[in-house]
């Protein structure tokens, strides 16, 4: 018994034995299988790996392999988009499939999901392994309820890059629960490591192609600019006469191409190769600067040259050059050559010299112009400072009635006028003298080197003779003349602006005195004019501060002596000069524009006034309102509504408002006149001609407007006494109004005899200080109610 125990307990030792090397057998048979297998997979993926630049085959060779050796049943690759964090179905295949499907060129329309979404984007997102043994008792993943029935075991793997970034992400599914071992996740994460490497390589060579394409584009780009600029530069030295100079400074020739020999007219095999043949073709003028130039060069002062001279052509003629070079010097600073390219600038200096005489002369008569006088003056300024003996005057002169002929002939023969006023003004000067054309008919003269005023007036009476000749424009023959101011300088001081401005000063003056005439600037001009600009910005005040007050003046009936109506008259009061007479600050008005505003505020009043005054003495027979317009009201175009607007407001009867012209306005701008005229004509509002009789063409135009009334002018009714000639032509004002069934009222009547003069001939109405002057608003109704009362006019004067 006990040996057969004893063999009995060796027997199961040896099965124990048996059994453990049989394990250990195993286990290292499943080793070895494994490393087998691993062996497999580094082979099959170190294929793949090699140079391989196609994303296609990489990604179709992981997804092979990861279907080969996995029991996956369905194998999908997703990418990270570049420029986001979409995960992009890349690539897919099953284990009946023989290759997987791409999704490469249908990127756009292949699935996508987020980071973070599904199990996939969870794998991305957190960057670790994810192994699902039974889908539907996870709770990190619910998918949908038709998926949990086809899906069962799930493994997701990240796709890392070398710099730890997410590239993509493997996913596996399988329709058995637990189908995926760790084992496997450890094997598939061995793949997704090389396809990591795979891909981040991948990215950098195709970064790299990319980048060598973009260089190769640039360097083609840049080659066929450089083609592109050598023909256009053998084209511009062929065809654009462009010359080429070399000057070996070493060996001391000189090469000229033949371009460079042509431009100069002579064939290729003529003209020495030496500098002193060449700087013999330079213009004398221009050679001493161009020698200077280049020794800069020599002397190490510079490196490049550019300058534009002249040389002579071999036949004479002289031709303009730019030449643009650069000094080449060897390894010691030492100059060895010297290249310059020549081009022809003749033409281009042509048309510059042209330019510059069209920016100093006026285009119309050729004179220098006020840029070119400007000029002149400030060298005869200098000049005067350096010479205390040396003196000079300018002229500025002003053409009379210019606008009338350029508007009624037209601008061409306002154009030929000039010229031939150029013509006259340069035939009365010395060849030193200039004569400019400052703009429109304004002509200034710098008469030079002169020794007393007294040589400026005899020019300036020679210009006023010589304009007031019969100017013949084509089939016209016209009469014009001029008006001048002479200024000289008294400091010596004066800027060329300061001289002209006291021409023009005069100028003014001469003007104002009656044109046709000149006068010499002084120093109490200046203060004139000074005064003036003070009363100018004192009347732009006043308009703002109500300083223009409406005055009026009775016209009375001569025949009962009664009051029929006023002339509204506008008065300045000013704060510290006290009332303005109205010679002072109409003309400025009406020089400035502000005219239209006075008159504007003058119709108003006067139409609301004798509204207010008819309303308060209800008994009183009609009163009329006269009312100056001015020229400006005309051309503004709103006249007529202004004069609508204002009877509707003040409710004044249209008739009751006489508008007073002048003699004047009736000469400018016709048609506009009589169409304005016409229309108020049309609104029964009467029309009255002031100061009949002191113009040239009165009687050619009583006719041709539709005038109601004739006003005489005070200075013949002043005169009635001094002699039968004035009575004559009073009488004769009357007769001529009566041929044309209009009525007279005479002005400035300032006595019994003057007023008992007129109404034996017949006028019918006057006005004057012998009945009252102008008066306010406020002192009218005393005046009406002495009228009621039966007081006399007389006592009113």
């Amino acid at each position: 018994m006990p040996l057969e125990s004893n063999l009995q307990d060796e027997l199961e030792q040896l099965r124990k034995e048996r059994d453990a090397f049989a394990k250990a057998l195993k286990i290292s048979n499943d080793a070895f299988v494994t490393k087998v297998k691993e062996f497999s997979l580094i082979k099959r993926m170190g294929a793949l790996l090699r140079w391989n630049p196609q994303l296609s085959q990489l990604v179709a060779g992981f997804v092979n392999i990861i279907i080969d050796e996995t029991y996956a049943e369905n194998c999908s690759l997703w990418l990270v988009q570049p420029g986001s964090s979409d995960l992009v179905l890349t690539a897919a295949q099953g284990q009946q499939e023989r290759k997987p499907r791409l999704f490469l060129k249908q990127a756009q329309d292949a699935p996508r999901m987020k980071m973070g979404e599904g199990a996939a984007g969870w794998a991305a997102k957190n960057q670790r392994s994810l192994l699902i043994e039974n889908v539907a008792k996870d709770a990190r993943f619910v998918p949908k309820r038709s998926e949990i029935t086809s899906i069962k075991s799930l493994l997701c793997l990240p796709i890392m890059g070398e710099h730890g970034d997410v590239l993509g992400v493997f996913n596996m599914s399988h329709p058995d629960i637990g189908a995926f071992s760790m084992e496997n996740q450890r094997l598939l994460e061995l793949i997704t490591d090389q396809a990591g490497l795979a891909f981040t390589n991948y990215n950098l060579i195709k970064a790299m192609r990319d980048f060598n394409k973009l260089l190769e584009r640039k360097v083609e780009e840049h080659t066929q600019t450089l083609r592109d600029s050598e023909e256009r530069y053998a084209l511009a030295v062929e065809a654009g006469r462009v010359g080429i100079w070399d000057w070996n400074l070493q060996t001391d020739n000189l090469y000229l191409s033949p371009n460079m020999k042509e431009l100069l007219g002579y064939g290729n095999d003529e003209l020495n190769s030496d500098l002193d043949t060449w700087m013999a073709l330079v213009h004398t003028a221009d050679r001493g600067a161009l020698k200077h130039q280049l020794d800069k060069l020599l002397d190490n002062q510079a490196n490049q040259i550019e300058w534009e001279h002249r040389m002579f052509h071999r036949d004479g003629s002289v031709i303009w050059f730019a030449l643009r070079g650069r000094l080449h010097r060897d390894a010691h600073n030492q100059p060895q050559r010297l290249v310059v390219s020549y081009v022809d600038i003749t033409k281009r200096k042509s048309m510059e010299k042209k330019l510059t005489y069209s920016a100093l002369h006026d285009d119309l008569t050729g004179l220098p112009n006020r840029t070119l006088f400007i000029d002149r003056l400030r060298q005869a300024l200098a000049f005067s400072h350096r010479r205390p003996n040396y003196h000079f005057a300018i002229l500025f002169l002003d053409l009379d009635h210019f606008k009338i002929i350029n508007d009624s002939l037209g601008h061409h023969v306002g154009d030929l006028l000039l010229k031939q006023v150029a013509h006259r003004l340069q035939g009365c000067v010395r060849n030193g003298d200039t004569v400019a054309r400052l703009g429109g008919d304004e002509f200034a003269i710098l008469f030079d080197g002169i020794q007393e005023v007294a040589q400026a007036e005899d020019i300036a009476q020679l210009i006023l003779k010589r304009l007031q000749q019969v100017f013949v424009l084509e089939r016209h023959e016209v009469f014009t003349g001029g008006s001048i101011g002479i200024a000289l300088p008294i400091t010596h001081k004066e800027t060329p602006d300061e001289l002209l401005r006291d021409a023009d000063i005069a100028l003014y003056r001469a003007k104002k005195l009656g044109r046709a005439r000149f006068e010499v600037f002084d120093k109490s001009l200046h203060l004139e004019v000074l005064s003036r600009l003070e009363l100018e910005y004192d009347l732009r005040l006043a308009m703002e501060q109500q300083q223009i007050l409406p005055f009026y003046q009775p016209i009375v009936d001569l025949r009962t002596g009664k009051i029929t109506g006023f002339e509204a008259l506008a008065r300045w009061k000013h704060p510290v000069r006290g009332m303005v007479p109205p010679a002072e600050f109409i003309p400025i008005a009406e020089e400035t524009g502000l005219i239209n505003d006075i008159s504007r505020h003058i119709l108003q009043c006067a139409c609301r006034d004798v509204v207010t005054w008819q309303q308060a003495f209800p008994h009183t027979p009609p009163l009329s309102m006269s009312v100056n317009l001015s020229t400006i009201q005309f051309l503004e175009g709103d006249l007529v509504p202004l004069i609508r607007e204002t009877l509707d407001s003040s409710g004044l009867e249209a008739q009751r408002l006489k508008l007073e012209i002048t003699e004047s306005l009736l000469m400018e701008e016709l048609d506009v006149v009589r169409l304005v005229l016409s229309e108020l004509r049309g609104m029964n509002i009467p029309l009255l001609l002031d100061d009949f009789g002191t113009g040239y063409s009165s009687l050619s135009y009583l006719h041709r407007f539709p005038l109601n009334v004739v006003k005489i002018d005070a200075s013949f009714v002043r005169n009635l006494h001094l002699g039968q000639e004035n009575l004559e032509i009073v009488r004769a004002i009357k007769m001529l109004a009566m041929a044309l069934n209009m009525e007279v009222i005479a002005e400035g009547i300032e006595s019994e005899i003057q007023m008992e003069t007129l109404k034996d001939m017949g006028c019918e109405f006057g006005q004057g200080f012998f009945f009252a002057k102008p008066l306010p608003r406020e002192e009218i109704p005393r005046l009406l109610e002495q009228q009621v009362d039966g007081k006399t006019s007389e006592q009113n004067g």
